[in-house]
């Protein structure tokens, strides 16, 4: 019964309910192109490229391990963490050991009182890290492909002045 009432309604004022979406099929005519962009082989060259890239001076995930640690041993222990994330890839199965993330609270002031005077960090291990920086980065070439032009910020090569550009 509401089905009825509701198109018999708006259709007693079709000049005044006329809406008129504006389909961008842009960005479905290159989705097969995404999609190998996403999915294609993880290269060990890709690994050891976000390993090397890490920022120093992290704080050590749950396993005590820092990003110093694995770029002084790269060259020893390059071929397991090369494996480690292949099988990731492979299998989307991740170990409970590299998936697990100590949350902390730190301090932001000398004495803090409130909750408001702290900072919670999240502590995540290195591989895990790495996963998701390579996740990260796959999707990061594709975004402008895929989100809208009404989207303005957070995609690379766009600024939120372009808002105000749209209106």
């Amino acid at each position: 019964m509401g089905g009825r009432f509701m198109p018999s309604r708006f259709n007693h004022y079709p000049s005044l309910v006329t809406l008129t979406i504006q389909v961008d099929d842009g960005p479905n005519l290159r989705r097969a192109h995404l999609r190998r962009v996403v999915t294609r082989t993880i290269t060990g060259d890709e690994i050891e490229s976000v390993m090397i890239g890490m920022k120093l001076g992290k704080a050590p995930g749950p396993d005590g391990f820092s990003t110093e640690f694995y770029k002084d041993t790269w060259a020893t222990i390059k071929c397991s963490i090369v494996e480690a994330v292949h099988n990731f890839f492979a299998t989307s199965r991740m170990s409970k050991y590299v998936n697990s993330t100590s949350i902390s609270i730190i301090p932001k002031v000398q004495s803090p009182h409130h909750v408001k005077d702290f900072r919670s960090i999240a502590c995540c291990n290195v591989i895990y890290k790495c996963i998701s920086t390579i996740i990260a980065n796959r999707l990061k070439s594709t975004l402008s492909e895929v989100v809208g032009i009404q989207q303005t910020t957070y995609v690379p090569g766009r600024s939120i002045y372009d808002g105000i550009m749209l209106m």
